[in-house]
């Protein structure tokens, strides 16, 4: 019975999947040269993102009515064009826009995206208008403006909101005094924490101005390199939601490698508040993404990125083993 779940698991992410795929070649024709310029390993945080998404929809399809929840919000203040070019191979993926767009089982009520290149935000407004009515969803040119503007949203919102917000950083781009008041408000956090270039800018750039805006402590000068994200993670975990409740739930994902002898370095942040049952589903699901990632950093790369352009369907590679059902990890 188990194994029959886990295939019909398996054949639901697939059919997410090729849907996907299809959407990402219908707006690749839009704006067909404007592209994130990405690499080889950023299709790594991309199939997490899908990963948590599918979990997170599954949940609330079955909670959001018994939690009193009149409107779901995705938010991705860094969303680059909607596509990404892998510099390395020239292949072309969806971004992290359309993931949350496609890749859940719910939809969502209201979208929000930012990128500051006027190009790419262009793109992504045609590319999304695809999919997406022009009433649900509202595209802004900066990351620390959108934030702003969506924690107002939802402090206007009548009833109970929560959100996904998917945060890919380049750098340090988000200032913690915006963040803190989306954090505010009941939501799930992933962060992609760009470890190595934080470092650099603290210890090659001297640009602790810049990087204590970005963490809102000075915690950060007494941490080693591989400490940043733990400072990082304790600020998320320090933030009281509006109903006095706060993100018990944070850990973070290594993702390490080397590509022809280019090292890629980076963590992946997950937070979300702790419900009445104790949510074991996100000790699981990271404590076994985690086993995945560092045992095929190198393979995973490879095959991310075959999974997302179509060349491969073959996505068992990081669902749990036959003998435990997704729902043994959704179940509160």
């Amino acid at each position: 019975m188990v194994k029959k779940k886990f295939r019909s698991d398996i054949e639901l992410l697939k059919s997410k999947l090729d849907k996907l795929i299809s959407i990402g070649k219908d707006i690749s024709i839009v704006y067909p040269q404007v592209h994130y310029t990405a690499h080889k390993w950023t299709p790594i945080k991309l199939i997490l993102l899908m990963y948590y998404m599918d979990m997170y929809s599954k949940i609330m399809l079955r909670r959001k009515d018994e939690l009193k929840i009149s409107e779901l919000i995705y938010i991705d203040p860094l969303a680059g064009a909607g596509t990404n070019r892998i510099q390395e191979t020239g292949d072309v993926i969806v971004g992290s826009p359309i993931i949350g767009i496609v890749f859940s089982s719910c939809k969502f009520d209201r979208y929000f995206f930012a990128e500051c290149d006027a190009q790419k935000r262009v793109a992504l407004q045609s590319r999304i208008e695809r999919l997406l009515p022009s009433d649900k969803f509202v595209i802004k040119s900066d990351c620390n403006e959108l934030l702003n503007h969506v924690a107002d949203y939802i402090s206007n919102i009548k009833g109970r909101s929560h959100y996904v917000m998917f945060i890919d950083c380049e750098g340090i781009e988000p200032k913690w005094e915006n963040m803190i008041k989306v954090l505010h408000h009941p939501g799930d956090l992933i962060f992609v924490f760009q470890t190595k270039v934080i470092w650099e800018q603290i210890v090659r750039w001297k640009n602790l101005d810049t990087v204590l805006s970005f963490f809102g402590t000075k915690d950060y000068m007494n941490a080693e390199e591989e400490e940043l994200v733990e400072v990082y993670k304790k600020q998320i975990a320090s933030v009281k939601t509006l109903r006095g409740k706060e993100r018990e739930l944070v850990d973070h994902v290594p993702v390490r490698g080397d590509i022809k002898e280019e090292t890629f370095y980076y963590d992946v942040i997950f937070a979300a508040e702790k419900t009445s049952g104790g949510s074991p589903w996100f000790g699981g699901l990271l404590d076994y993404v985690k086993k995945r990632i560092a045992k095929h950093t190198g393979k995973s790369v490879e095959h991310a990125l075959d999974v997302l352009k179509g060349r491969s369907t073959q996505i068992d590679w990081f669902l749990p083993k036959p003998e435990t059902s997704l729902d043994d990890f959704i179940r509160e």
